[in-house]
């Protein structure tokens, strides 16, 4: 388990799943998420899970406060090694705990654990254009724009366009130095 200040990463595990069962149906936690089209059984849910924990090219957590109240997720996908990339995801599904600094506090972690434990040399990202509260976030965490994708994903039955945003080893840990 990793900690900075109120914030804890941790592998994720099956019995996470009622935790996750709790907000993972939830239009306002995930009705801006592309692939959550449809609600998800419990089943598929754990079917997911235990994908995911074996998973070699993704890289789960569980986010949770000091008191170890579970709060989200958060993970490095979709990684591919010989580049050395993967791509950032995150989610606090405990409505009570958003806007604590949470999430800046996860991915912190989660940057520090993927760039200097697992020696990826990029992360990046996807966020739409008009989330302005999460690309306040990314940038907060050093994540530059990269590139606009027109078009990329369907919400709301509507066409989406992303941002790509990342951030490389040499730029996060001379922002971990700054900080120390």
């Amino acid at each position: 388990m990793l900690e900075y200040k109120n914030t804890k990463i941790r592998p994720l595990k099956l019995n996470d799943l009622d935790n996750i069962m709790g907000w993972v149906n939830d239009p306002e936690i995930v009705g801006r998420y592309a692939y959550f089209t449809k609600p998800f059984s419990r089943k598929q849910e754990e079917e997911w899970l235990k994908q995911k924990i074996s998973s070699k090219t993704d890289i789960f957590y569980a986010i949770e406060n000091g008191s170890g109240i579970y709060l989200g997720n958060c993970a490095i996908e979709k990684i591919h090694w010989p580049a050395k990339h993967g791509r950032l995801s995150i989610t606090i599904g405990n409505k009570k705990e958003r806007g604590k600094g949470h999430g800046f506090r996860a991915i912190n972690l989660l940057l520090d654990k993927a760039f200097n434990e697992h020696d990826l040399h990029k992360i990046y990202l996807v966020v739409a254009v008009d989330n302005p509260r999460g690309i306040q976030l990314f940038k907060k965490c050093g994540f530059v724009e990269e590139g606009l994708l027109k078009d990329h994903y369907v919400i709301d039955g509507k066409y989406v366009v992303m941002y790509t945003m990342r951030i490389l080893k040499s730029e996060f840990n001379k922002i971990k130095e700054k900080r120390a």
